[in-house]
């Protein structure tokens, strides 16, 4: 089927065009891409994808709906968003592509508006991370990844707004990738919204986009069960943070500070956390952001086994769980600090 011939049928009654993510990241051939961060009026170096099935049958396409070198037209884009669309989806094979894609709108956008740049940057990290741990050498796309934090720091610096708008850019459905971008950005803004220094942003943003690189080495079968996780299970991604820090400590562009937050960022405030149960004394000081923003996150994205929750209600748990020794396993402050937080995006 052709892109043209897909677009001209694209209402018809027994095609629905899927939101949902592609597939278990580790299995899936396309990935997805925000729709917003296409560049209106100019070619598409790679064909552009949505994700349909048939309603007599579960099987699941993915059809192309703009070609490589076929122009991006605003007329084309109307049609996706009456649907509710966001995203369309890529060949995994295209990633580089993609990758250049972004950095030339990068170069393209430079301090754009808003919104349009917060997207952009959001997108260009979960496709840095994917391409960074597809890779034997990290230091490129680590340092690739630096600059983007660094662009993305300079947005949420500029006023208040630029705040408000993370809530409309942040992905619900949790992967390893959509999770670790959104819990990267949380980690620069909040301590921007605290006051604090840049270090501390760009130190948490960097930790916060690889805390979770452990986890590629936990089954897959394991992160994607809807039934409760037995002790073997868990015993298993309990391991994640020390193979974490096992991989990235080899890198010497992975700064000492950010490479010690993805060992600690399981750890809990009255030291029942993991891997080394060390107690807020003898944690890293941005320690406490992070575990509580992880948490945070999950809490707000959909899971296999349940559906996301409102922020109201993902702070109303935060502040009523429980750690193993019957106390929160968050810092108090750092707790008020993200109600505050929240309240302005």
């Amino acid at each position: 089927m052709t892109s043209q011939f897909f677009r001209q049928q694209l209402m018809s009654s027994n095609l629905r065009v899927l939101k949902g993510l592609a597939a278990p990241d580790s299995e899936s051939s396309h990935l997805p891409l925000a729709l917003k961060v296409l560049i209106v009026g100019e070619a598409l170096p790679f064909p552009l994808f949505l994700k349909v099935r048939r309603e007599e049958s579960p099987e699941i396409h993915f059809l192309p709906y703009l070609e490589a070198g076929e122009g991006v037209d605003a007329s084309f884009l109307e049609p996706l968003e009456r649907l509710g669309l966001e995203r369309g989806y890529f060949r995994a094979e295209d990633l580089e592509t993609v990758i250049a894609y972004l950095n030339n709108h990068l170069l393209l956008t430079g301090n754009g508006e808003g919104k349009a740049m917060l997207s952009l940057c959001r997108e260009h990290l979960g496709l840095t991370l994917r391409l960074a741990l597809r890779q034997p050498h990290l230091g490129k796309h680590l340092n690739a990844a630096k600059k983007v934090l660094g662009q993305t720091l300079q947005v949420l610096e500029r006023d208040d707004l630029s705040f408000r708008l993370l809530g409309e850019i942040l992905f619900s459905d949790y992967s390893l990738y959509t999770h670790s971008v959104n819990v990267s950005l949380l980690s620069m803004a909040m301590p921007v919204f605290l006051g604090k220094g840049r270090r501390e942003s760009l130190t948490l943003g960097l930790a916060g986009l690889f805390h979770d690189v452990g986890l590629t080495r936990v089954d897959a079968s394991i992160l994607c069960k809807v039934e409760p996780l037995g002790p073997e299970d868990w015993a298993d991604i309990r391991e994640h943070p020390a193979l974490g820090h096992r991989l990235l400590s080899s890198h010497p562009h992975f700064p000492v500070a950010a490479l010690r937050l993805v060992l600690e960022h399981h750890e809990n405030a009255d030291g029942s956390g993991y891997p080394q149960g060390l107690t807020l004394a003898k944690q890293h000081p941005l320690t406490r952001v992070l575990r509580l923003l992880d948490a945070y996150d999950a809490l707000t994205s959909h899971r296999p086994y349940r559906p996301a929750l409102r922020p109201f209600a993902a702070l109303k748990v935060l502040q009523e769980q429980l750690g193993p020794r019957g106390a929160t396993p968050y810092a108090p402050q750092t707790l008020k600090d993200l109600i505050r937080f929240l309240a302005i995006i």
